[in-house]
């Protein structure tokens, strides 16, 4: 009887517990994606000589978009925004497979825009939302 009692405890504690993971997820995004973001991130912004200084850092950060971005490209986002160029949000992703960050065309993936060459805009950039 007592097995019996702690195999179904057992049972309704894993199933307690994933559910609460698979809401985390949902409302906060998978953690593992945004480590493995921030840690490409900041090899990018060693390439490209972009220092903590050059950003305005309240305003630049991983974020989680509620909508699905390019298919080829992992949900969370980075966004940077730059002190000399304060009215203008770039946004980074992390390719799935080749494990590049890339800066995407639009001024704001949320709402699509055209991005205009801006001072800290890359010569390669894709689409947020071309699937």
């Amino acid at each position: 009887m007592k097995k019996r009692l702690f195999l179904i405890s057992a049972f309704l504690l894993l199933i307690s517990s994933l559910s609460f993971l698979y809401f985390y997820i949902i409302k906060n995004g998978n953690p593992y994606t945004m480590l493995l973001v921030q840690y490409h991130i900041k090899k990018h912004m060693e390439r490209n000589d972009i220092t903590t200084e050059m950003l305005i850092l309240d305003k630049s950060g991983y974020i989680e978009p509620k909508q699905v971005v390019h298919k080829d490209y992992y949900r969370g986002l980075f966004q940077l925004r730059f002190k000399d160029e304060p009215q203008i949000t770039y946004y980074y992703g992390l390719h799935k497979e080749n494990k590049a960050i890339i800066q995407f065309c639009e001024e704001n993936p949320l709402v699509v825009r055209t991005f205009k060459k801006a001072k800290h805009s890359e010569e390669i950039c894709a689409n947020a939302y071309k699937n």
